[in-house]
């Protein structure tokens, strides 16, 4: 059958390189192709368990195509009696097509209430200040 690998080069430059140039493994020339059509991580937030997948999924096909399963992110505790709790964010890859930073919200309708979902690229932003790679809690920005 046939059958693909994976390589993790130490840099972009070395990746390019070895995509132009390919490799030799036990002598043997073999083309190695860039990996894509992987996606982009959408990261949910605001999603409360009980909305299924099949409530999200219509929102993430509109802009793009679904790469992955649609998976829960857990808190993060470092109680492990406590590591089964789940955030209410979730992360999905997303096949977009090229249109810079994407973040904003989107409203489902689950039996007679309607709940508020956002959504972002690549991770968390803070609330307080709108910068990504921290959150409120953890912000020199925001006002306590």
């Amino acid at each position: 059958t046939y059958g693909k690998a994976v390589f993790f080069l130490k840099s972009e430059a070395a990746t390019h390189r070895v995509v132009k140039q390919g490799i030799s493994i036990g002598g043997t020339y073999v083309p190695v192709e860039p990996l894509t059509g992987l996606g982009t991580k959408v990261v949910l937030s605001n999603v409360p368990p009980f909305l299924g997948d099949h409530l999200l999924r219509p929102h993430l096909e509109a802009p793009g195509v679904i790469k992955s399963p649609i998976s829960l992110i857990p808190l993060e505790c470092r109680d492990p009696t406590l590591r089964h709790i789940l955030s209410f964010c979730c992360q999905v890859l997303v096949l977009l097509p090229d249109c810079g930073d994407v973040e904003g919200s989107f409203e489902v309708s689950y039996e007679d209430t309607s709940c508020k979902i956002f959504y972002s690229l690549e991770g968390v932003c803070c609330y307080g200040c709108r910068e990504p790679g921290h959150i409120r809690k953890n912000c020199q920005l925001a006002p306590a």
